[in-house]
């Protein structure tokens, strides 16, 4: 059977101190792009009056 350590997940995990490497930049823009996107649908609901 093939190597299940590095398989994809359906959860999202934290960054823990052990994260090495790209992962932390990984997380770190996913973070930042999730930020970005609700800010986004934040503003734009706000301009059209949805709630």
């Amino acid at each position: 059977m093939g190597d299940l350590k590095n398989a994809p997940t359906e959860a999202i995990e934290p960054v823990t101190s052990r994260s090495l490497g790209g992962d932390n930049i990984d997380n770190a823009m996913a973070t930042l792009l999730l930020t970005f996107k609700t800010k986004l649908q934040k503003g734009y609901t706000s301009m059209v009056g949805a709630t």
